[in-house]
Parts: C-alpha cells; sequence; structure tokens
C-alpha cells in the first residue's frame, strides 16, 4: 500500500532494533517456564517489563501519524477514546499477531495460567492522551482475558522548572 510510511511495520514486529534486549530475555525465560527478573510486580496482577525500543515506538507513532493525516476512515478503539485508531484495522494484525504468540503469550502463561492457555484473538488499538482532548482515562474493566498495554512517552514533554 502506497500510503505506508514505514512498511516494515506491516511484516513482523519481532525485528531486532524494535524490541528491547529485556524483552527478549523476558521472553525467553518464559518459554523456559520461568519468570525472568526483569518483569516487575507493580500491583496486585499488574506486571511490566521494557517491551519495545525507543526506535519502534518513533517509528511506530509516524506511521500513526501518517494515516491520521491521509483523510483515510478512522474508527475509534472504543467509547472512551476520540483520539486513536484501531491498529489492527489498518493492516498491521499479522504483524501483532506475531508479536502476541511468540513474545506475550509465554509471558502470559506464567502470571496468568488459567486465563492464558492460548490467545484467540485480540483488539489492538493505540489512544493519545492530551490536556485539550483525552486528558486520561477513567477507571474500567476491559473486555479481555488479559490486556497489555504498551506505553510511549516519545511525545511527553514535561514542564520544566
Amino acid at each position: 500500500m502506497p500510503l505506508r510510511r514505514e512498511p516494515k511495520l506491516f511484516e513482523s514486529l519481532l525485528r531486532d532494533e524494535w524490541l528491547t534486549s529485556e524483552a527478549r530475555a523476558v521472553a525467553a525465560a518464559a518459554w523456559e517456564g520461568y519468570l525472568h527478573d526483569a518483569v516487575v510486580r507493580e500491583s496486585a496482577g499488574v506486571y511490566s517489563f521494557e517491551l519495545f525500543s525507543k526506535t519502534f515506538c518513533e517509528t511506530f507513532l509516524r506511521e500513526v501519524d501518517n494515516y491520521d493525516s491521509s483523510g483515510l476512515p478512522v474508527r475509534r478503539p472504543n467509547s472512551m477514546n476520540m483520539y486513536g485508531l484501531i491498529v489492527n484495522e489498518i493492516g498491521m494484525r499479522d504483524a501483532i499477531t506475531e508479536l502476541q504468540q511468540f513474545i506475550l503469550l509465554p509471558v502470559a502463561r506464567l502470571l496468568f495460567p488459567l486465563q492464558s492457555t492460548q490467545f484467540d484473538a485480540h483488539h489492538s488499538f493505540i489512544v493519545r492522551y492530551k490536556a485539550d482532548e483525552d486528558p486520561g482515562l477513567d477507571m474500567h474493566t476491559d473486555d479481555s482475558d488479559v490486556t497489555f498495554n504498551a506505553v510511549s512517552y516519545t511525545h511527553l514533554t514535561l514542564p520544566t522548572k
């Protein structure tokens, strides 16, 4: 598709420059049946580890901005976010399925063994939060057995004193 700015995004997300070495170590350990030390328990049922590199985040956000400026129709990811898009619908379903099966599923099986015997589908999307748009997200429950959130602060500008 000629409108794609970053065609590599639509092929595979398992590229060396896009996953952190930490993510690869976490996935390798999970495939071996143990939880890597890089996985941090943030609170009950909430864990974190560095998944994507800064290069990936910047590349992905450029692609999203490119799509947003294309004039093509955008279906919002849910009723809570007015600024975002469903990345499955712009051609990334297969690449995200690959990431899900080879990186996320083995980790989820260790952390949530009852809910993660297999992953049947994913609703993958990006949302943007800004003070003059959607400033945040209220407490809610996702309609899924397991949810993965990837957070990027690439476009975050912090005030300086």
